[in-house]
């Protein structure tokens, strides 16, 4: 795990590096405990590597084989899984996190950050995929979205896809915009 529960350490300027979306996600889960856990759009290996110091599993993926390769010694994991969401794995999750892309945009011309129109098309697909993968017994989702996005369509649809008590958990003011933690659970 991270020195500290939720500690953060400088990367290498050509790296990967985590931002403030990722540290306010690590700030509400670094406390949390289970036996598995995945990290969709795993990126810099940052949460993945909090959430490995605190289930008995845990897995990211990412789209990007490269960014997967390339993670800093300090956030490297053992199960890293280069697919979409969670389309690739059989397995159930307690707890499935993601800070996906989601800037509302036209067109998604940058991976990382487009979410499409209303910042909805990539967040929507994610929760799809997550929605196969997270355990009934309980699980739940956090993912980040922002103010400047339609946060309540995707909670919306994440309740069409069969998530129970959707809603926002946790909001950080930035200089333009508001993150929010978007979470939800299955029973």
């Amino acid at each position: 795990m991270l020195e500290g529960a939720c500690s953060r350490t400088d990367l290498k300027e050509e790296e990967y590096p985590p931002s403030e979306d990722t540290f306010f996600l690590a700030d509400y889960i670094c406390r949390m405990r289970g036996r598995r856990a995945l990290d969709v759009g795993s990126g810099s290996g940052y949460i993945t590597k909090i959430l490995s110091g605190n289930f008995d599993l845990a897995v990211g993926t990412d789209l990007n084989f490269g960014v997967l390769r390339d993670q800093s010694d300090a956030y490297r994991t053992e199960n890293l899984v280069c697919c979409s969401g969670a389309d690739a794995l059989h397995v159930r999750f307690d707890l499935i996190v993601c800070n996906p892309p989601y800037l509302a945009t036209d067109g998604i011309t940058h991976l990382a950050t487009d979410g499409g129109a209303g910042g909805f098309e990539v967040p929507s697909q994610i929760l799809y995929s997550i929605s196969h993968s997270l355990s009934k017994e309980g699980g739940r989702f956090v993912l980040v979205t922002t103010s400047l996005s339609d946060y309540a369509r995707l909670a919306r649809y994440a309740e069409h896809l069969g998530f129970k008590d959707v809603r926002i958990v946790a909001r950080k003011k930035m200089f333009f915009e508001e993150l929010l933690l978007l979470e939800g659970r299955l029973y």
